[in-house]
């Protein structure tokens, strides 16, 4: 039979091998791109989801703060929603319309706060696979522009906000 303190260190070494294979799990991840000119921010680390009568839908607030020293223009209809499977980003929705219809002027510095909801309709919605059960780790990515137009537009991989979490 083995002492207590043989099964401590047999513990803490256990402890030592599983601990670098965790954190190199967690590099696998695709990283989520920064930008120089923009911050997209939710405004909590996670929200709660909904799975009810065929609907699956979440509400995240965002903070976008210009972090940049030239004027820029948010697409206010443009999101795209992508949702980590499988240690990978994909595309759970994006939409649609004319871009740069509606924009939102950040000022240098300046920042807006707004709220973004994933409503999915089994059956109604275009399918969605990866919205099929809402929970997991989500980012999203907005459209913007140094022009009101869109015709100067910041670089896609600019224009992702940190991840968030469904629960």
């Amino acid at each position: 039979m083995r002492s207590n303190r043989t099964r401590r260190l047999i513990a803490i070494t256990l402890a030592f091998v599983a601990a670098p294979s965790a954190v190199a799990c967690l590099d696998a991840v695709a990283p989520t791109p920064t930008s120089t000119s923009v911050t997209i921010t939710p405004v909590n680390r996670s929200t709660r989801g909904s799975e009810d009568g065929g609907v699956s839908e979440f509400q995240m607030d965002f903070r976008v703060r210009n972090t940049g020293s030239r004027t820029i223009f948010l697409d206010r209809i443009y999101t795209r929603t992508e949702k980590l499977i499988d240690q990978e980003w994909e595309l759970a929705t994006e939409t649609t319309g004319t871009p740069f219809a509606s924009v939102r002027t950040l000022l240098p510095n300046q920042s807006t706060t707004f709220s973004y909801r994933v409503n999915y309709v089994r059956d109604t919605s275009p399918f969605a696979l990866h919205l099929e059960h809402i929970r997991g780790l989500y980012r999203v990515r907005l459209r913007f522009s140094f022009a009101a137009g869109g015709i100067d537009p910041l670089p896609p991989e600019e224009s992702y906000s940190q991840p968030f979490a469904v629960e």
